[in-house]
């Protein structure tokens, strides 16, 4: 008897709903597209036990014609794609004909949808086979429910995530979206109460302040860029503003979320030397292109992707984004790092609410089992499949515009300031009378922390904070009228591109310097300031002198195993741009007689470091062995740490910065300086409360 067997469509149907359906996420992101292709403006989810009860979308789309609904729901039907040069010029985001027939296939489906007709068609279906049709009173759209979801598939359920993992999943879904399409209006229901709403006015800042809060969405600066073949736009954080995940970093292509990591890559890379090691900045980055130019066809999830011309592509996403922040500074408020947690979580809740906690106010209530416990937006916003609440960031207020009209009392290169531009409108509040403030240093009540928490869905500093409003929820839904008319702006200041007339006063703990200008203190980190000029002579140093060699007195003998000799041979291309010429010298053993010119102490040192860097990992490009030895050597040559300054050596370290293209970050992505404003101290001495 033959051991080949034709599987039965049903069967068939539940292992296509095993690649297709993974989780209640992936029916959301299905649904959601589907209205989408169908020209929705407005879109609504509603959920209910994370989705295994219910997933119902209702939409405004063109429908679905009665004729047709029911063949919806066969494998391999789509209105989408009808022959081979279709799957190749693919505009929409549904394609492959398989989403409704996996999702029939594993629960129980009601569609309700009509296409202009005189009546409306409604079909009810139950593991994939129609159990009811009938009619009713037409309404342009379609009302999709999804309930019992899995329920023929018990493994399926056994292997879900906890209910807060899975709502978080949905909810992620639906940011992304939101981030996509700014003209389309999204309502999220979670058990009967909106926990997310979009009014589909096309203002992505304003849906940045709902998935993060409005501090993060002033501080994301807009780019765009295009060439011959793609056109690249969106928002980026400020180098302050990063967090210790990647899961921040959202790409669209032809308004399809994707994952791909050489682009995620080049984002991070044009950050360049203002990143510090393992941060990451938060993204929304849109690519248009000719959909011959994409395959999506990779992958059922339709994530996966494959680009023609990629490196045209990634050297324009690079270029865009550097030469956006290159029109920035990045001076943090000292204020937020000599504070204590608990004493920054009060002044930022303070101050907050002082403006908005009267107009923005919110009723909540404790719910153990909320999954919209920790900071309930920003923390959800994370991919699919690894739910990462990542690592909180104090938001820092950026320098405030600085008088470029100040003659400079130490020598320095001037730098043009350019005005931002922006046609984001302004953003006003009415203040409180003061009696109707709480002191600075009160202890503020339950109430006002819930209050203060969902309206801002803060990123909060430290976990005592968090822990203290983890089980409130939003109750009164009101606040959404209230935020649709919110208006975002960047802050101002943000974009200067000098330093201020810094006076010297003096050097505290051997490590900073102390200066004013402009009734501000700054701190600059000696050593910070020190590696970053010569980081950038070091630059200058390499194009000019990198042909330039220095004979050793004794030559660096070099003996590896056989697998680090291959290494070094198939890198030799990249050690002679560095100005690195080995010889071999015997089996596995080379010699190198020469010094690169651009370095200028512990050459030695130098040398055996660039070759264990390449050693440990062999696909280190050019760039990055060229940007991090030079990075090393700006370090060894700086001056340190607990190292005694005079003053004209403080001000020779002040004169160096002002000569720098990047004044604010070292090489290493630290900040070099730090501000302290005098009403930040006056608030410390309690002059101003």
């Amino acid at each position: 008897m033959g051991k080949i067997n034709i599987l039965s469509a049903e069967l068939s149907n539940k292992i296509a709903a095993g690649e297709v359906v993974e989780r209640p996420a992936s029916v959301v992101k299905e649904l959601v597209e589907n209205s989408l292709d169908a020209g929705s403006t407005n879109i609504k989810i509603i959920i209910k036990e994370f989705g295994i009860e219910q997933i119902r979308i209702i939409d405004n789309g063109s429908g679905i014609s009665n004729d047709d609904l029911e063949r919806a729901f066969l494998r391999h039907a789509t209105s989408k794609i009808r022959e081979d040069y279709d799957l190749f010029h693919i505009k929409t985001l549904g394609f492959r004909g398989e989403a409704l027939a996996s999702i029939s296939s594993v629960s129980r489906v009601t569609i309700k949808s009509c296409a202009g007709e005189a009546q409306g068609k409604m079909l009810v279906l139950e593991a994939g086979k129609v159990i009811s049709e009938e009619y009713y009173a037409p309404i342009k759209g379609t009302d999709l429910s999804v309930e019992n979801l899995f329920y023929n598939t018990p493994a399926r359920l056994k292997y879900l995530r906890n209910a807060h993992t899975e709502q978080a999943n949905i909810t992620n879904v639906i940011y992304k979206f939101a981030l996509s399409y700014p003209n389309v209006s999204f309502e999220l229901h979670v058990d009967d109460k909106i926990t997310f709403k979009t009014y589909g006015d096309g203002d992505v800042h304003k849906i940045l302040s709902k998935i993060y809060n409005m501090s993060v969405a002033r501080n994301m600066i807009s780019f765009s860029g295009n060439n011959d073949d793609y056109k690249v736009y969106g928002y980026i954080s400020v180098p302050d503003e990063t967090r210790a995940s990647k899961n921040y970093i959202n790409i669209f292509i032809n308004g399809r979320y994707i994952r791909n990591y050489i682009i995620q890559n080049s984002i991070i890379d044009a950050y360049g030397t203002l990143l510090m090691k393992n941060r990451y900045p938060l993204c929304v980055i849109n690519i248009d292109m000719d959909p011959i130019l994409l395959d999506v066809n990779v992958h059922p999830t339709k994530q996966e992707v494959r680009l023609s011309k990629e490196a045209e592509l990634i050297s324009l996403i690079k270029g865009v984004i550097s030469e956006r922040l290159a029109n920035y500074t990045y001076i943090p408020q000292g204020m937020n790092n000599v504070l204590t947690k608990k004493e920054k979580a009060n002044i930022e809740k303070f101050n907050f609410l002082d403006e908005l906690d009267n107009k923005f106010g919110m009723q909540t209530e404790e719910n153990n089992t909320s999954l919209f416990n920790k900071g309930q937006n920003e923390a959800n916003f994370v991919k699919e499949d690894d739910i990462d609440f990542g690592e909180d960031n104090d938001i820092h207020k950026l320098q405030e515009e600085l008088n470029s009209n100040n003659e400079s009392h130490i020598r320095r290169q001037q730098t043009e300031i350019s005005g931002m531009e922006s046609s984001l409108p302004d953003l006003s509040y009415t203040a409180r009378p003061r009696e109707n403030y709480t002191k600075y240093g009160d202890k503020p009540t339950k109430k006002e922390i819930e209050n203060f928490m969902n309206f801002s869905k803060r990123e909060e500093i430290g976990e005592a904070t968090k822990e203290e409003i983890s089980n409130t929820i939003v109750k009164d839904n009101s606040h959404f009228d209230e935020i649709k008319n919110l208006k975002i702006v960047q802050d101002e200041s943000m974009e200067v591109k000098t330093l201020p007339d810094l006076k010297v006063l003096a050097q505290i703990f051997k490590t900073y310097i102390l200066s004013e200008a402009d009734n501000k203190l700054y701190l600059i980190d000696q050593h910070a300031a020190a590696e970053r000029y010569n980081y950038e002579k070091l630059q200058r140093d390499f194009i000019d002198r990198k042909n330039y060699k220095k004979q050793m007195l004794i030559p660096m003998m070099f003996d590896f195993s056989i697998e680090e000799a291959a290494e070094i041979r198939n890198n030799f291309e990249k050690f002679t741009e560095l100005g690195i010429d080995f010889e071999e010298f015997g089996d596995n053993s080379y010699v190198v007689r020469e010094f690169p010119g651009w370095i200028e102490e512990d050459e030695e040192e130098m040398i055996k470091i660039i070759v264990e860097k390449v050693l440990n990992n062999n696909k280190i490009t050019f760039n990055e062995l060229r940007n991090d030895a030079i990075a090393m050597a700006s370090c060894k040559m700086s001056i340190k740490a607990n190292q005694i300054l005079s003053e004209v050596e403080m001000n020779k370290v002040i004169s160096d910065l002002y000569k720098c293209k990047n004044p604010f970050t070292c090489p290493h992505g630290r900040p070099i300086i730090t501000k302290m404003e005098k009403k930040d101290l006056e608030k410390m001495f309690k002059r101003i409360v």
